[in-house]
């Protein structure tokens, strides 16, 4: 991923970045407890930060990360990889909590908040207003608040505590959204995410190292 968001690949930025995935990951998972029991947990939370599984958010943020390097062949921009890959990690988070409350058919706590299917005009429609003003708009605002306090006294920062401000997260969040065309699903199956990571891990043995 250094390579093709930064353009460099260095030992030192490897480890920050891998220190970085892995503290992202610790710091929003639920507290260890039966699976049954952190989704029953992570329903009954109105946001979808922690969450239940950090392992599959974070496959699908490195899915959503090559789908929009598909479309958009990055420009190399120092640190550009671990913002991007927070944003992604985030909106992964939301789907997947939104996802999973939709399935179960739990009623969510903020009871205007439109229950739907992760389709992609449905993901619009939950997640984009054009007034920032709108209930929607307050809601991301809110959750990405609680998700910068995951990052408060992190020592050494690993992204500017200017990044980290709910304004900037919003913005960055619609930004990615309308640049993968609302796209969200794992196509063509959601149980081949795995695999497919796996395939991705295997062309970059060098990384294992």
């Amino acid at each position: 991923m250094l390579l093709k968001w930064d353009g460099v690949v260095e030992k030192t930025k490897v480890e920050h970045l891998a220190t970085f995935m892995t503290s992202l990951m610790n710091k929003t998972a639920l507290p260890a407890q039966t699976l049954n029991e952190a989704i029953r947990e992570s329903c009954s939370n109105s946001f979808g930060i922690p969450v239940v599984c950090p392992a599959t958010t974070t496959a699908c943020a490195i899915f959503y990360m090559a789908r929009l390097r598909k479309k958009y062949p990055p420009e190399h921009s120092p640190g550009c990889v671990m913002r991007v890959f927070l944003i992604a990690y985030v909106v992964a988070a939301k789907l997947i909590h939104r996802s999973i409350r939709r399935v179960l058919q739990v009623q969510p706590h903020i009871s205007d908040i439109p229950s739907q299917e992760a389709t992609r005009i449905d993901v619009k429609s939950l997640l984009v207003d054009s007034s920032p003003e709108t209930r929607i708009c307050q809601r991301i605002t809110a959750e990405d608040s609680v998700f910068t306090k995951i990052f408060e006294g992190q020592h050494p920062p690993f992204v500017p505590s200017s990044f980290l401000q709910p304004d900037v997260l919003c913005r960055m969040e619609l930004e990615l959204l309308h640049f993968l065309d609302y796209h969200l699903q794992i196509s063509p199956n959601p149980l081949h995410l795995w695999s497919w990571l796996e395939s991705c891990l295997q062309r970059h043995q060098w990384i294992k190292s």
